[in-house]
Formats: structure tokens, sequence, C-alpha cells
């Protein structure tokens, strides 16, 4: 969802969605084998940059699998719409299966659009400005009208409550406070460092800023499929600085058969780091990585970890300390070789690192270091898994 907000008001303009209209497929290439699409989802509408109708230029359904379906913005004899974009969609509505081609759809799929290759809103059914379309499960062979808009102006996505138009873990670490009573509603535009502004905080619209908003937007940084996941731009990793008081470092354990762990562990001895963003590369001709666990100690407020994109990331609303575990990932060697020298292909990313204000933190790193880890940590997570 997406929520426009100027100094001088919110940016309104009409939209409106129905279905029942069919449009002749698009012709789209498949790959041999593929499912078959069945009757398109068809999209089309009023194209506008700040409120006027746009009258050249492209349109643009952004795909979830990598695909791109384009039309070219020209006004439709007999309408006041100057957009049509035809999508495929599949006829086998499982969105784990492998033959299912980039340019095509199944239902709760999420498509973005663009306008010139910014990205586009439109205002939904509830009068609310948002992004993302939501494939229905009965979407074959209907007509949905979107009246598409872009802005000039700045614009800031639910979820970005420090407003640095951004929705990343520093949000999240905001919600936890503004949750737990450590941070404040600033009240007005631009909030102060540390606060939130409260009308862009409620992501999963239960007319709340709690826990469930932070965890979605962690859940959309590691690259969990959700609902909705406001769109961000790919993050690069942040350059350590040396000699600063944050350590980040990799632990492994040799353990006693063929795999080994890694623990991600962040050392802070003045307690300032409030939440990260970080992730793991290896080289995957030679390891294979079996799980990712998050928050092994569990001495964080709110952790996600994903052993698909080795992304994890971590909030400590009160300050993370010396030895804190961010998360720990098991490995298979897949060719002969010591875990110290296959260690040395394990290389961390620290793409953000932010202080309890939700302000970047400087950071540095240390070697990989190959220990033992105590055996007794995990009882509690072995009671739980005995349990009902």
């Amino acid at each position: 969802m997406l929520k426009l907000v100027h100094s001088l008001g919110s940016l309104i303009l009409t939209g409106f969605v129905f279905g029942g209209l069919f449009f002749i497929p698009a012709a789209t290439t498949l790959p041999q084998n593929a499912p078959l699409p069945v009757p398109d989802v068809t999209f089309y509408g009023t194209a506008t940059r700040d409120g006027e109708v746009i009258t050249s230029g492209t349109v643009k359904a952004v795909l979830p699998r990598g695909g791109r379906i384009s039309a070219t913005i020209a006004p439709i004899q007999g309408t006041d719409y100057n957009y049509a974009l035809a999508v495929p969609l599949n006829v086998f509505d499982d969105p784990d299966t492998a033959d299912l081609p980039s340019d095509a759809v199944v239902s709760n799929d999420a498509v973005y659009f663009t306008i010139d290759d910014v990205n586009a809103q439109y205002r939904d059914a509830r009068d609310i400005i948002v992004e993302a379309f939501t494939i229905p499960g009965d979407a074959m062979g209907e007509t949905y009208i979107l009246d598409l808009m872009t802005t000039s102006g700045d614009y800031y996505i639910v979820g970005d409550v420090n407003v640095d138009g951004r929705c990343d873990v520093a949000d999240a670490l905001l919600m936890l406070r503004y949750h737990q009573g450590l941070a404040n509603d600033w009240g007005n535009f631009f909030p102060a460092p540390g606060e939130i502004y409260l009308p862009l905080c409620d992501i999963i619209e239960n007319g709340l800023c709690d826990d469930a908003d932070a965890l979605r937007i962690l859940q959309c940084d590691i690259g969990i499929p959700t609902a909705y996941c406001p769109p961000v731009e790919p993050v690069a990793a942040s350059t350590p600085s040396p000699d600063m008081p944050l350590v980040f470092r990799l632990a492994v354990d040799p353990g006693q058969g063929p795999g080994f762990s890694v623990r991600v562990i962040a050392d802070d001895a003045e307690q300032s780091l409030g939440a990260a963003s970080l992730e793991l590369d290896y080289d995957a001709a030679q390891l294979t990585i079996e799980g990712c666990v998050k928050d092994p100690l569990e001495t964080l407020d709110a952790a996600m970890c994903s052993a698909s994109s080795t992304r994890l990331n971590a909030v400590a609303a009160t300050g993370a300390s010396t030895g804190t575990v961010l998360a720990e990932l098991t490995f298979t060697p897949m060719v002969t070789g010591s875990v110290e020298s296959l260690a040395e292909g394990l290389e961390l990313k620290v793409n953000d690192a932010f202080d309890l204000e939700g302000e970047a933190l400087a950071w540095t790193s240390a070697p990989v270091q190959i220990t033992i880890f105590p055996t007794d940590i995990f009882l509690p997570l072995v009671v739980r898994q005995q349990g009902p």
C-alpha cells in the first residue's frame, strides 16, 4: 500500500476496478512443454503524471518471475483510456512449478506497474493508493481498469515510518520500539530521529502500529513472499569503518559429521546496535546450505533468516550486546577439504546497521573464527520441539 504525502496534503486521483470484459490474449512465447496460459488478465485505463494525462510513453506490467509486459501509451479510440496490457494467466495455479514462464502469472501473484520505467500507482476499490495488483483466483479472462499515475513530487510508502524514502529494518526497529513504548509518534511530517510518523505505520491494515507491521518488513527484507511487500530498491552492502566498537563476525563449528555450522555474531560493547540486515555469500560449488535458524539464543526482539537467499536480519529494541548471535546456518561440503579451508570462502555482507534511533551505524568486521559452540545453549529449542 502506498500513501502520497506532501507538505500541502495528499495527492488524490480517481480510479476504479471492475471485471467482466474480454480481450484477445496477446501472443507470448512459452518454454517447451510449459503449462499453457488461459485467456489473459487484461488491464487498461488512463496513465497520468502529476494529474496530467500522458500522451506518449510506455506502461509496463512487472511480473513476479522477472517478466515484463509492455504497452505503448496512446489514445484508445472510443474511450477515455490510453493504455491496455494483456498478461497471460497460467492454467496451473502453482507458483512453485518449475516450468512456469516468466511472462505469465497465477492467482495471488503481485503485479507492479511502471510508466516510462517509474513506479506507478493506482487507487483501488477501497480508495487507497497502492502499487501492486494481486491476481484474484477468478481472474481468468477478466479485465480490470486501473488509472495508473506517477508523480514527480516526493511520496513515501506505508512502512517508511522514519520518512527516509526506504522501507527497511530501521523502520521495523522503530515500529517495535513504538509498540514497546520506547519511541513516540512525532505527530508531524518528517519525524525527529528515533520517532515515527504514525500514518505510515499500519502495513497490514489492522488499525494498529505493532510488531506485526515490523514482522512484515523483516519478511520482505529477506524475500519471504507476503500479501504485500513495499517496493524497495536493491541495497548495496555498506562499507565497514575501521576501529569501530560494533563488530560483525562469523564463528564456525566444525561439528562431528560431514557438515558444519556458522554463526553470525554481533559484538557491541556500547549496546548501540538496534537493527541490522546482512547476507552470507558462499561458494555453491563447494557448499550446500541445509538451513538457517534465526536468533538461536532467543536474545533478540525480532529476527528473520532465509536459507534460500542466505539473507538475515535482526532487531534489538534496547540494543544488542557483545556476543549476540543473530543467526546460525548449517552447510554440507560438496568437495573434500578441511572446514578451515572451506570457511575461507564465506563472506559476510552487511547491507545495513542502525542505532536505536534508526540512524546508520558504523561497523567493522573480524576474521572467521573456528570454534566449538557450547552444547547446552540449544536446550530451550529441544524442549520446545518435544512439546505437544
